[in-house]
């Protein structure tokens, strides 16, 4: 039943008001109420010391007989009330009630009378209190002066014991004690039962709290009543309503922070001040440990996929085996005491990754954490350095015909080729380089154009047959020149209907037939050969072009199709500007079609592309 707190405390406070009360309410009258009935007692004694005192004029003026007189005085204090003590005018007992036995007698006179003798015989009157010699019990005395024609001739003493004071005393504070403990008991129960009352919307407010506490924020306490207590029900469903729509706001920005970290493609780790992770995307796992097992995203199942999405979440598995490199961990640190943000770039494998770490800072400016930022830049490496390269080549390029034409030039501007035929050698000469030159312009013009898309290919029906025959024939007197075999399979003869752009067709074989020539010796074959893809429904045809040329090794065999790749000149004799099998490429994947060569050193080179079937 008093199991609440507040409940113990409210009855704690009640009763300890009430003994407080008690206690200090009886201390006050045992106080007062001795003095006040002292006061009464004494102005009760006042009247029978001044009877006594007649009586004692009447002894001195011979109207009573001593014997009498002393009978009336010694007869006992129930008689007077009181103890009586008459003295002379000098101050010496003449007669005194009888004193109980166990008083000494001969030390019968009450301590304090003797001081106060003769201030009463000066005519004042007295009241105080004493004791009697050897009594254990305190005196109310009165004392008054005896006056005869203005003269004092005796004095009259009553005392009176405190005992009759103090018992009555004492009841009435035993009644008043008594009284409040009855009050006390009575007023336990109502307490109790208004307590109880009050702690009923109490606790359903604290119920409320706590499951506001532990996110129930539909709760409501109850509101019905009057008083401080309502006014507190509704502030807790005010503060309810106002905290469920801000825990719904902060939960929304939260969802929509965490998809859009999630579908940036850089790998994102946030790291309290402490370095503990405390949140990293799934593009961490694609960047890193795919790169790790050599794998790219798209070669990971669906199911791999929704469990490694778990995995970023773990901080010991990012520590420990994702980002290992404890340089990356000493960044965050020192971002983290600096607030300096960190640009670095790691080797992962054959990767290149620029990180990027910045603090984090609360509404104070304190530096809470930091956010590291992992980009893959190695295509954008390869990039950079393919541009740079494509920079110098073309300037080498350009370079080699414009520093022959220069050669030749000078001399003749100088006059110094003087012979019809040495002079018409130099112009044969300056044209070649020209046109060398101007074919490097075109198909640096139209490499750019491919790869940026802005030519395009139309689609049509076409027989593939046809196509090689005419590029054959214009290729056969060159290869006759050279004693080289060009020759195309009886396969082109049953070959159906091709889709694709004819011209560009042509374009390509003009390319692969030119790129063998030059590298096929005097004796050498070259042939064209087809086959349709091995299904009972076949959908494409292969086209190939094959020579018997000094081949390509096998460590440049992956670059032939790189923008200005050229075989070694001085080993094979041969001049080009390297953009042919380029060109090649790109017109095809611009229909998409792919290509490929296989090749080894002194057996020749095979390049095969695809081409699509009319359906």
């Amino acid at each position: 039943m008093l199991k609440s707190v507040f409940l113990r405390r409210i009855l704690a406070l009640v009763v300890t008001t009430v003994i407080l009360f008690s206690v200090l309410t009886s201390v006050l009258y045992f106080v007062i109420s001795r003095g006040i009935y002292s006061d009464m007692k004494a102005q009760e004694l006042e009247p029978k010391a001044e009877a006594i005192g007649n009586f004692v004029l009447m002894y001195q003026n011979g109207e009573l007989p001593f014997q009498y007189f002393a009978q009336l005085i010694s007869a006992g204090p129930s008689a007077w009330d009181a103890w009586v003590f008459v003295l002379d005018g000098k101050g010496q007992i003449l007669v005194q009630t009888e004193i109980p036995a166990s008083v000494d007698p001969s030390k019968s006179f009450i301590a304090g009378i003797a001081s106060k003798t003769s201030q009463v015989l000066s005519g004042e009157k007295v009241e105080f209190t004493g004791s009697v010699q050897n009594s254990k019990f305190g005196m109310m005395i009165v004392g008054i002066p005896v006056i005869e024609n203005d003269i004092v001739v005796g004095a009259v003493f009553l005392a009176k014991p405190l005992v009759e004071i103090n018992a009555g005393v004492n009841s009435l504070s035993g009644a008043l004690l008594l009284s409040t403990c009855i009050c006390l008991l009575l007023m336990i129960l109502p307490i109790i039962y208004a307590g109880n009352r009050l702690m009923i919307p109490l606790k359903q407010t604290r119920d409320v709290a706590l499951a506001m506490a532990n996110g129930n924020f539909s709760v409501r306490a109850n509101v019905s009543g009057k008083g401080e207590i309502a006014e507190l029900a509704a502030s807790f469903n005010l503060l309810g309503e106002r905290l469920e729509k801000t825990i719904a706001d902060l939960v929304l920005e939260k969802n929509r922070l965490i998809r859009v970290l999630n579908g940036l493609a850089e790998g994102i780790i946030a790291v309290d001040i402490h370095c503990n992770v405390t949140h990293a995307n799934p593009a961490l796992w694609k960047l890193i440990h795919y790169h790790k097992l050599g794998q790219s995203y798209s070669e990971v199942n669906h199911d791999n996929e929704r469990s490694l999405m778990i995995r970023p979440k773990d901080p010991q598995f990012i520590r420990q085996q994702l980002i290992s490199d404890e340089s990356v961990w000493d960044d965050f640190r020192n971002v983290i005491l600096t607030s300096i943000p960190i640009t670095r770039d790691m080797n992962h494998q054959e990767s290149i990754i620029r990180v990027i770490i910045t603090p984090v800072e609360d509404e104070t400016g304190k530096t809470v954490g930091a956010v590291g930022l992992f980009k893959d830049i190695t295509e954008a490496e390869i990039l950079e350095q393919t541009r740079k390269d494509y920079v110098a080549n073309v300037s080498h390029e350009l370079r080699t015909p414009l520093t022959a034409m220069r050669g030749l030039i000078e001399p003749l501007s100088d006059g110094l080729v003087k012979t019809e035929e040495d002079k018409k050698r130099y112009y044969g000469i300056i044209l070649r380089e020209t046109l060398r030159l101007s074919r490097l312009i075109e198909d640096m013009l139209e490499l750019s154009r491919l790869q940026a898309g802005k030519i395009s290919i139309e689609s049509k029906p076409f027989l593939v047959q046809e196509v090689v025959e005419d590029v054959i024939d214009k290729y056969q007197r060159t290869a006759n020149d050279k004693d080289i075999t060009l020759s195309m399979s009886d396969n082109f003869q049953s070959l159906p209907v091709a889709m694709g752009n004819a011209d560009r067709i042509e374009q390509v074989l003009i390319i692969l037939i030119d790129n063998a020539l030059k590298f096929t010796q005097s004796g050498g074959k070259i042939s064209i050969d087809a086959s349709l893809d091995k299904t009972s429904n076949p959908s494409k045809v292969y086209i190939s072009v094959n020579d018997t040329g000094t081949g390509i090794e096998p460590e440049k065999v992956s670059k032939v199709f790189e923008r200005f790749f050229k075989a070694d000149q001085a080993r094979y004799g041969t001049a080009g500007t390297g953009l042919g099998l380029s060109i090649a490429k790109e017109i095809l994947h611009a229909m998409g079609e792919d290509i490929s060569v296989a090749s080894s050193i002194g057996k020749g080179a095979n390049f095969t592309f695809s081409l699509s079937l009319k359906k």
